[in-house]
């Protein structure tokens, strides 16, 4: 082999190499994930699920506006601790999903993140019974790694029906409009828009 003809073979497996670079390089990157830690107080063995449904035209301006729909593998709430790994960029707009073993009701329950408190908010069950009005659509993180508290009791609904009334306290941040709520309650049959 001479100089040349091995210049031609090293100039061809550099290009090569590039080519497999760009193939696996940034645009194949793992995105960035959230670990998020949810310490659930009232609920051992309920079922906690993360979901992104965002309503139509995005009035509440949550950036990204994609996915418009996103849910994640539900977790079981083990010696009071559910964790949830979700994309980071998911989580602006982000609500999440409580099922006791003992619900009746015919909704899924949402787990309230805020309402007209301020975000870092104390609640008591007591205040949140009393609440007519609330949001579970979470501002989200940049961070890799968020602890999220939340009570749970036992909260009739009507017509003899149970649900899981669940809320972060303190509260977080969260975006989008206040729903009405039933004693303090959210839930939904499909997701829960923000």
């Amino acid at each position: 082999m001479n100089r040349s003809s091995a210049v031609r073979i090293l100039a061809t497996g550099s290009a090569v190499a590039a080519a497999l670079s760009l193939a696996t390089g940034p645009a194949h990157a793992a995105s960035p994930t959230t670990t998020i830690t949810l310490k659930v107080t009232g609920c051992e063995g309920c079922m906690v699920g993360a979901q992104r449904a965002i309503t139509g035209g995005n009035p509440s301006k949550i950036t990204p506006a994609t996915p418009t729909f996103w849910e994640g593998t539900p977790v079981k709430v083990k010696s009071g601790v559910a964790t949830l790994k979700v994309p980071t960029a998911n989580t602006s707009g982000m609500s999440f999903t409580i099922t006791a073993p003992w619900q009746t009701a015919n909704f899924v329950s949402n787990i309230v993140l805020g309402s007209a408190r301020p975000a870092g908010s104390t609640v008591t069950s007591s205040q949140q019974a009393a609440t007519t009005q609330a949001t579970a659509c979470w501002a989200g993180t940049a961070k890799t790694a968020v602890t999220i508290k939340v009570q749970v009791v036992k909260a009739s609904v009507g017509g003899g029906a149970t649900a899981a009334s669940a809320w972060a306290t303190p509260t977080v941040a969260t975006v989008g409009a206040l729903a009405d709520t039933t004693k303090g309650t959210l839930g939904n049959q499909e997701a829960y828009y923000c």
